[in-house]
């Protein structure tokens, strides 16, 4: 009786699981469901949830024109060296078209429009 009860509890346990994790990963995967400050085009990473289950991210804003190898290698200069997050967006913005010259370019197409 005890395995039988034992038994249909983790079935439904099991099921209802499932089901939430596939909303959850569907809740994820949809970009409508995200918004950050900004309102512009950004890359982002190192996606977790807090102690309070919001979730936290870090966020690189970027032009739509940037080219995805320049994005390919910002977000590996951040995975490798991520206490550059911490500086601030001006020394970060310096920092980063120092270690990727063709950001410079681009940041000047920015300003001009």
């Amino acid at each position: 009786m005890v395995d039988t009860v034992k038994n249909s509890v983790k079935g439904w346990l099991e099921g209802f699981l499932a089901a939430d994790a596939d909303r959850i990963q569907q809740m994820l995967n949809s970009s409508s469901g995200w918004t950050f400050p900004g309102a512009r085009t950004y890359a982002f990473m190192n996606a977790q949830f807090s102690d309070h289950q919001d979730l936290v991210t870090n966020v690189l804003y970027i032009s739509p024109k940037t080219d995805r190898k320049v994005i390919a290698q910002m977000l590996a200069l951040v995975k490798s060296e991520p206490e550059i997050l911490l500086e601030r967006a001006d020394s970060l913005e310096k920092l980063l078209v120092r270690k990727i010259p063709q950001l410079s370019a681009l940041i000047a197409e920015m300003e001009h429009n």
